[in-house]
């Protein structure tokens, strides 16, 4: 196995991580674990990363350990293989297995989640025009989302849904990002289910759209768990050191934003709290011209244009880093109050797997859940 591992070493950290064409079918929505939480739906354009990379001619091992390295377990990097080549079933399954004494125990989730696979449920069931209210009760009350996820960068959406109904569910008041720019449709719709809560994202476009007489927009729709939570439940005046704690002490995390790449961000951040949270010293960074930096702070009228990028590390009492701190320093200097900010989050303090004979189950279910006919170890025991 060691073998193995060395001799994939090189061809794994030339795994690109870059979106490829939505070519892909993906009949059901599928989730990036992380102990026992689960993550957001993995899109469609990973998905067709991963099948790429297994039509390209990578070992299975290879993209096995890329998957691990994004946080995935080894049950869902199965379910992903086998969705892409249903007949490799068995191949991905003893590959699987064979990896995993040799990587770390959060790759074997610690729950097991019944049905994890096929609780979902499409468009043509839920009638016409379809109802963002019917898409949050069956989340709310049966856990069921709306597949296939679609590539909205590609023009996708879940729905067309009621500009009306819409405008009824939005409340300036929640919210848990901030559009970095006017990128039109589609309107984002984020769903809470533990505290029962539908939160629109894209006010202006959506106040937009009726102003031009529109009886519809495409809709995506954000499924969240019991860790994360809208900006807004943390109030106004929410600091990014007060919602860092809140990672720190109890896994709480806000909503990714769409797309931070083209400037989404999360919040206004004080500058001066920032400076308190963050050490620019250690965490230095790409060094960067402070001289063009003020110049174009100066050239914006004394603002900050491009979000920050501020990653919280739970792990010790928890770390902050920030991708440029030359521009909070030059900020800092220069008297501005407040920068744009967008949060992720990193959480290595993970549960240790379970006994391997669960994880072997896991992975089988999640082979077999996926169309694949496998003989597992598990089923010697049935």
């Amino acid at each position: 196995m060691k073998t193995l591992l060395r001799s994939l070493g090189i061809v794994t950290i030339a795994l690109a991580l870059a979106p490829f064409g939505a070519n892909a079918e993906l009949s059901e929505d599928t989730h990036i674990t992380r102990d026992d939480h689960t993550r957001l739906d993995i899109e469609r354009a990973t998905f067709d990363e991963f099948k790429r990379f297994y039509d390209a001619g990578y070992p299975p091992a290879s993209v096995m350990l890329q998957g691990a390295s994004l946080g995935m377990s080894l049950e869902d990097m199965v379910y992903l293989a086998v969705m892409s080549d249903p007949d490799r079933a068995a191949e991905f399954y003893a590959t699987a297995v064979d990896l995993m004494p040799s990587l770390p125990g959060w790759v074997c989730r610690t729950g097991n989640v019944r049905d994890r696979y096929a609780n979902y449920f499409t468009t043509e069931q839920l009638g016409s025009p379809a109802s963002i209210r019917a898409i949050a009760d069956e989340w709310f009350d049966n856990a069921r989302v709306l597949a296939p996820f679609p590539d909205w960068k590609q023009n996708q959406a879940h729905v067309n849904a009621s500009v009306s109904e819409l405008a009824g569910l939005a409340d300036a008041s929640k919210y848990w990002y901030k559009p970095g720019g006017d990128r039109g449709s589609p309107i984002f719709v984020s769903l809470y289910r533990d505290i029962r809560e539908i939160v629109v994202g894209g006010v202006d476009a959506l106040r937009a759209a009726q102003q031009s007489g529109r009886s519809s927009v495409p809709v995506v729709v954000v499924y969240n768990h019991s860790f994360q939570r809208p900006l807004s439940r943390f109030g106004a005046e929410a600091s990014v050191t007060e919602i860092a704690n809140e990672f720190f002490d109890k896994r709480i995390e806000i909503t990714a934003v769409p797309a931070w790449e083209t400037g989404d961000f999360h919040m206004q951040a004080s500058v001066a709290d920032l400076m308190a949270l963050v050490n620019t010293e250690v965490n230095r960074g790409v060094r960067q011209d402070k001289s063009t930096i003020e110049r174009k702070i100066s050239e914006h009228g004394g603002v900050v244009t491009a979000p920050l990028l501020v990653t919280l590390l739970r792990t010790g009492t928890g770390q902050v880093w920030i991708d440029s701190p030359a521009t909070l320093e030059v900020a800092n200097s220069m008297g501005v109050s407040e920068v744009p900010v967008t949060l992720f989050y990193q959480d290595i303090d993970r549960q240790p797997c379970g006994a391997p004979s669960a994880c072997e189950a896991q992975i089988c279910g999640a082979a077999k859940a996926a169309g694949g006919i496998v003989q597992c170890e598990a089923d010697s025991g049935q």
